[in-house]
């Protein structure tokens, strides 16, 4: 396995960001059937990504081999207003790609958020992960992290059934 490098994300690097996202979306469906794939190539997205390079928040990418081996994008938050004001911030989206798994890249990423995020004054991190997706959270706790709320959903059915 090669070296690799961090550093924040530039214009030039959009198109390989949106390819290891499509990617992490496609990997997340096996736990959330209802992403949409086609998200990471529409306008919220683009609007998304724009905003994170050029300085709201944190768009964090990882070097190897002359391409982009992960990304993550992250950003201040407020907590629930039922909480005691501190200062957060969240994890939006986080990938490696499969072949620099396992090596420490990820760890070394979840690191350069952390510092991101204490040099903002955040004094509390989160990340929402598949409750389904028992090796991402086995990650997060390697980092330190532990669960904290639990999202309950249930479908139901059809849209329009009767009341």
């Amino acid at each position: 396995m090669t070296a690799w490098t961090l550093r924040r994300a530039r214009k030039e690097d959009l198109p390989a960001i949106r390819e290891l996202d499509r990617a992490l979306f496609h990997y997340d469906r096996n736990f959330d059937p209802t992403l949409d794939p086609k998200w990471p190539d529409g306008a919220e997205a683009a609007g998304w990504y724009a905003e994170r390079i050029g300085g709201e928040g944190l768009l964090l990418v990882a070097e190897a081999e002359g391409r982009l081996a992960g990304y993550l994008i992250a950003q201040e938050t407020d907590p629930e207003s039922y909480r005691e004001p501190l200062k957060m911030a969240e994890m939006e989206a986080f990938f490696i790609a499969e072949p620099w798994r396992g090596g420490g890249l990820g760890a070394a990423m979840v690191k350069a958020f952390e510092t991101w995020a204490r040099e903002r004054g955040c004094v509390r991190t989160m990340v929402v992960v598949s409750a389904a997706n028992a090796g991402a959270v086995r990650f997060y706790e390697r980092q330190g992290m532990a669960k904290w709320d639990l999202v309950l959903e249930k479908p139901l059915g059809s849209a329009g059934e009767g009341l």
